[in-house]
Parts: structure tokens; C-alpha cells; sequence
């Protein structure tokens, strides 16, 4: 179907050139979508490559915020739903999920009187790796929640946007110029550009 609408248009243009005498390069409709796939290929990961290292650094920021949020409320919400609340291995997963929720957002926030506690306790979080691979590790404690029938929905959802927060951290870790230049450490403190 679309190659007959192609080549329809090409005899329209053909005979478009031919009665006015004219020469155009193409149609605007094939020009638009030549221009799409050229702005689809660039993409948001391109952008994010592109970005300057205070713009990433702050997006991260940012989406670990967020995400440090969503994270406390799908540990409060599987901690309130029934099946929780009969076990106690159920309780346990959603408490350390608040808890470690809590840890994740205390941090991004740059809390004065929490930094010395968390870098005590929580130093690997001072490395962009060691936070990505906490943030793989909430996920996974978000999935493992249980429900009513065996599932939770908000463990479910909790843990599918942390897995994607944590393939972001990854992605602008392993894949930015900045990272892959040296001019920011893989293991270096993320604080340190905020």
C-alpha cells in the first residue's frame, strides 16, 4: 500500500516537473518524513550523549528524586494492602523498601545534618556506580512484594520505574563524554556536581 502511495507520488511529481517546467527536489510530504526519521534516529539518547555534564548531572538528580518518592510511596502502599499485613516476610520487604526509599531521597536532597550518617553508612552511594547498583537493588526488592493474589500492583509499578531509573543511571554513566573521558569518574562522588 505505501509503495503504491510512493510511487503515485513520484508520478505526481514527475508530471508535476514536466507540465510546469519546474525542478523540485521533492515533495514536502517526502521531505517531512525524511526529516522525522533524521530527528528519530538523533533521538532522546542522543540528546542526553549531547547534554552538557551539569545538565545529565542534574537530570539525574532530578529523576533520582522522583524516584526516591515513588519509591516510599509503593513501599507505604504494599505495606497497607492486606496479603502484607498477614506476613511477616511481606512487612519486612516493604519496611526495608520505605527505609531504603527514604535513604535515596535523603541523599539527593543533600541533607546537612544526614550526609555524615549516610556516607558513614551508606558510602557507596557516593560512587555513580555503587547508586546505580543500589537502585537495581530497591528494584528488585519492589518486584519481590506480594499482593492479594500473589502480585502486587504497586511493587509491580514501583519496581518497573525504578528498573528504568536505574537503565537511565547506566546508560548516562557508561555511555556519556564526560564519563567516558574521565572528566567525571565513574567512581567518583555524585555530590560533588550538585
Amino acid at each position: 500500500m505505501k509503495n503504491k502511495q510512493l510511487m503515485t507520488e513520484g508520478r505526481l511529481e514527475h508530471a508535476c516537473r514536466e507540465h510546469m517546467g519546474c525542478h523540485i527536489a521533492s515533495s514536502p510530504r517526502i521531505q517531512s518524513k525524511t526529516a522525522m526519521s533524521d530527528q528519530s534516529k538523533k533521538g532522546r539518547l542522543q540528546k542526553i550523549r549531547e547534554a552538557t555534564p551539569e545538565q545529565v548531572l542534574y537530570w539525574l538528580r532530578v529523576a533520582n528524586l522522583s524516584n526516591g518518592l515513588c519509591i516510599i510511596a509503593g513501599g507505604v502502599a504494599s505495606f497497607l494492602t492486606p496479603a502484607t499485613l498477614l506476613s511477616m516476610t511481606s512487612i519486612a520487604i516493604a519496611g526495608y523498601i520505605i527505609l531504603f526509599g527514604c535513604v535515596l531521597f535523603c541523599f539527593e536532597c543533600r541533607l546537612k545534618r544526614m550526609e555524615e550518617t549516610i556516607r558513614r553508612n551508606f558510602g557507596f552511594l557516593f560512587s555513580y556506580s555503587g547508586r546505580t547498583i543500589f537502585i537495581l537493588f530497591i528494584a528488585s526488592l519492589c518486584l519481590g512484594t506480594t499482593g492479594d493474589n500473589g502480585i502486587s500492583i504497586w511493587g509491580i509499578i514501583t519496581g518497573v520505574l525504578t528498573f528504568l531509573n536505574a537503565m537511565f543511571n547506566c546508560f548516562v554513566v557508561y555511555s556519556h563524554p564526560a564519563f567516558k573521558s574521565g572528566a567525571i569518574s565513574k567512581d567518583g562522588d555524585p555530590t560533588a556536581g550538585y
